[in-house]
């Protein structure tokens, strides 16, 4: 095996104090044990040498490829007043310096040691308008080392490999564009240590505003579903981005329920706003219930990716206000999951109307194309979204179901398997985190009413025929530490 190349460079500073010699030379040591043949007066130049004739023996010497000038205050001081040491390696280093501006390889290279008030460091005049490597704490130390070490080993970072451009920059439709700059500027908000909410809001009102794009399914007086269907694909890029952006968040633990609620609330009432705007009957808006409900299960899907029980249990507990008429009144989760079954007729042969939950399982899993949320994880979601809001009925036994529960999307999907989020309740210690979605206080209570949860007098038309104790693996519950 070929030996690798050992770079031979030297370093010129100014002895400002014992502090920044010792700085200086614990980058030296570093850089030599990362394979640079680093050269420092301090360990190179011996008592009674000349320091004249050493920096012209460095300088001529061919095997020398690059010089670092380590420039604190004094040192840029020193160098542009042609003073003592830092001077005279200033006088040889000038003409090769400027003789060298705009050829390569780079010999010369200003590392930042002290920056003045403004964060602009100390570099002598030689280097003014050439690019510097700051390392004038510790971090940026830490930070930029690779970057002197690829310079003084010629060997750059390469280029990151071109990639497909962003789906969005062709997208011809503004509102489309509109959510995916909104949803960059959350995360750059959260980048650059600026506050969340405005940016958060801005994006939550573009996605709302997508659906000021639908429009009434009906053709001469009478409905078209095949309208209706069209319009569902409008809500595409506003489900994959606002799965983006929401997974961006919890990772950055900046989510709130409240946030949440911002946007589920008007989401729920839209079907109302639509009905109110284009005259038509309940079942008419079909399409916007059908877009609410996927954007919804998309959002608790990717809450029970990120184990956040805690923001999942928040909303599912949280009180909301449904529009009816001119009045608003109090309502529970369930009133995110409307009726759909009008919107079967844009799919004639391949499902009955009478069957919702055939409907949304071929309307869902023909969207189904969002890679980061799997068809089980919708599955799990739209089951533990059921099993969480029958918690209310408990509570409000005198309810009819369908008020305050969420009635399942795709129970023909999950009812006959066993899903691994509720396999793992056979953990007491993981039935305790989960309590906030089960709505009870602690794990005996949990397991002493799970049976009346998921068993409603009268809710077998809500399970759409789910078995639910073969689904949560009732028996094993809890039977584990």
């Amino acid at each position: 095996m070929t030996p690798l190349p050992v770079p031979k460079a030297f370093f010129s500073y100014a002895w400002t104090s014992e502090a920044h010699k010792a700085r200086v030379k614990a980058l030296v040591d570093r850089l030599r044990v990362d394979g640079v043949d680093a050269m420092l007066d301090q360990t190179h130049l011996r008592d009674g040498d000349d320091l004249y004739h050493f920096m012209e023996r460095i300088a001529s010497d061919p095997l020398l490829k690059k010089v670092v000038a380590v420039c604190d205050q004094r040192y840029q001081v020193k160098v542009d007043g042609r003073e003592g040491g830092s001077g005279t390696e200033g006088s040889i280093m000038s003409p090769e310096v400027y003789a060298q501006i705009g050829e390569g390889p780079n010999k010369y290279v200003a590392v930042v040691f002290e920056t003045d008030d403004r964060g602009r460091g100390y570099v002598p005049a030689m280097f003014a308008s050439r690019l510097h490597i700051d390392m004038s704490t510790d971090e940026l130390l830490d930070r930029n080392y690779d970057r002197l070490l690829r310079f003084l080993h010629d060997r750059p970072e390469p280029p990151v490999p071109i990639g497909t451009p962003p789906a969005f920059l062709f997208e011809d439709d503004p509102g489309d564009v509109q959510i995916h700059a909104k949803a960059r500027l959350v995360r750059q908000a959260v980048e650059r240590g600026r506050g969340v909410l405005t940016p958060w809001a801005e994006f939550r009102d573009a996605v709302l505003a997508v659906f000021d794009r639908f429009h009434s399914p009906s053709s001469n007086g009478h409905y078209d579903a095949q309208i209706a269907a069209q319009q569902l694909t409008l809500t595409l890029p506003a489900r994959d981005a606002l799965v983006d952006v929401v997974r961006f968040l919890v990772r950055e633990d900046l989510l709130t329920v409240r946030m949440l609620l911002g946007l589920l609330e008007p989401l729920g009432n839209l079907w109302w706003r639509h009905r109110t705007q284009w005259k038509v009957q309940p079942e008419e808006t079909a399409h916007t219930r059908m877009a609410v409900m996927e954007l919804t299960l998309y959002l608790a899907a990717v809450l029970m990716q990120e184990d956040r029980p805690d923001l999942l249990g928040g909303l599912l507990a949280a009180p909301y206000l449904a529009r009816q008429w001119d009045e608003q009144v109090a309502t529970e989760f369930g009133f995110l999951r409307k009726d759909t079954r009008y919107l079967a007729r844009a799919f004639p042969g391949r499902v009955t109307q009478e069957d919702e939950a055939q409907l949304t399982h071929l309307v869902l899993s023909d969207r189904a194309t969002l890679q980061s949320v799997s068809w089980d994880d919708l599955m799990q979601a739209d089951a533990l979204l059921t099993v969480g809001s029958m918690a209310e009925r408990r509570l409000q036994p005198d309810r009819y179901p369908e008020a305050a529960v969420w009635r399942p999307a795709l129970p023909y999907a999950w009812r006959a398997q066993k899903l691994p989020l509720f396999l793992r309740l056979n953990s007491r210690a993981e039935i305790e985190r989960w309590l906030p979605v089960f709505r009870v206080p602690d794990v005996a209570t949990f397991l002493n009413t799970f049976d009346q949860i998921i068993r409603i007098p009268g809710a077998s038309g809500v399970l759409g025929g789910a078995n639910p104790r073969h689904t949560f693996d009732q028996s094993n519950i809890g039977t584990r530490p």
